[in-house]
């Protein structure tokens, strides 16, 4: 189960190399204030100093709503 988090809540521990799901506020064609999750890092220093969500080495420039740790994998019983 996935566990959101308020985007006003950082990370605990900020190590740039790991991945979370991050649902940000998305207005495109068709999804008029609609959300996507991406796959993102957090940057404790970010470019301008201050922690940033980084999308494929980039800042955000969507708003950041929520995010998550990935979930662990199921492990099935045989």
């Amino acid at each position: 189960m996935i566990k959101w988090i308020s985007a006003d809540t950082p990370p605990a521990k900020c190590d740039f190399s790991k991945e979370y799901l991050v649902t940000c506020e998305y207005n495109g064609l068709g999804n008029i204030n609609g959300r996507k999750t991406f796959i993102m890092t957090y940057d404790e220093k970010g470019r301008k100093k201050i922690p940033t969500w980084c999308w494929k080495d980039r800042i955000a420039v969507w708003k950041v709503l929520f995010w998550s740790e990935f979930p662990e994998p199921c492990q099935d019983e045989i």
